[in-house]
């Protein structure tokens, strides 16, 4: 009876009491305060990495230096290898020009000589009066561009009396033999004729005459 009765007050008075307590489930408390620390540590670190200056310096090409180093290796190989490949090309194709072309001109390379000066020393009998009449007669017999007179020079050309007195016989072993002179060979040629001429000239003189 007792017991009815209390408990008819404590419903009575629970009825018109006002106060509702919140009550905070537990599983999501620690979500929000999870959540929460995240957005703040997020927070402080990009206002640390707003205030840092240093800047790493990368390296681009870290773990190439061993690749570059070869490269580069190779590369000078190379050089060389062309340089000595250049020079045995060179070598060879002076070989090959040597074995096909045989003929080797006699060419005088000494600055400031003139084939004037070359009769003067090889004909020595010439007079300087003596080689320009001969260069005249050469020079009318129309040499080519390597500087002689051949068979086709000389047979083209009218040839007068008094030239060919004097060179008709070394101009016909020309023409007859197909042969070419150059000045020098020329000037030797007519030193040979002009002995022949007076061998033969002192010949005909008369004993007397000669020793007087």
């Amino acid at each position: 009876m007792i017991q009815a009765q209390r408990q008819n007050i404590l419903e009575i008075e629970m009825k018109n009491s006002t106060f509702t307590p919140k009550i905070t489930p537990y599983n999501v408390k620690p979500r929000n305060i999870s959540s929460g620390y995240s957005r703040k540590r997020s927070q402080k670190l990009a206002e640390e990495q707003n205030v840092c200056t240093f800047q790493p310096k990368i390296n681009k090409y870290r773990g190439r230096s061993k690749e570059n180093t070869e490269n580069i290796d190779k590369c000078v190989k190379l050089y060389k290898e062309a340089a000595t490949l250049k020079k045995k090309l060179e070598s060879k194709r002076e070989k090959i020009f040597n074995e096909i072309y045989t003929f080797k001109p006699n060419v005088i390379k000494k600055r400031g000589t003139s084939p004037m000066g070359i009769c003067v020393k090889s004909c020595g009998y010439l007079t300087k009066d003596k080689i320009k009449q001969l260069k005249s007669i050469f020079m009318f017999l129309n040499p080519d561009t390597n500087g002689c007179i051949t068979k086709n020079t000389v047979s083209q050309m009218r040839i007068p009396d008094k030239m060919y007195i004097k060179c008709g016989r070394i101009l016909d072993e020309l023409i007859e033999l197909d042969e070419s002179l150059t000045f020098d060979e020329f000037c030797k040629a007519m030193e040979i004729l002009e002995n022949e001429e007076f061998d033969k000239n002192s010949q005909n003189i008369p004993p007397d005459v000669l020793e007087v």
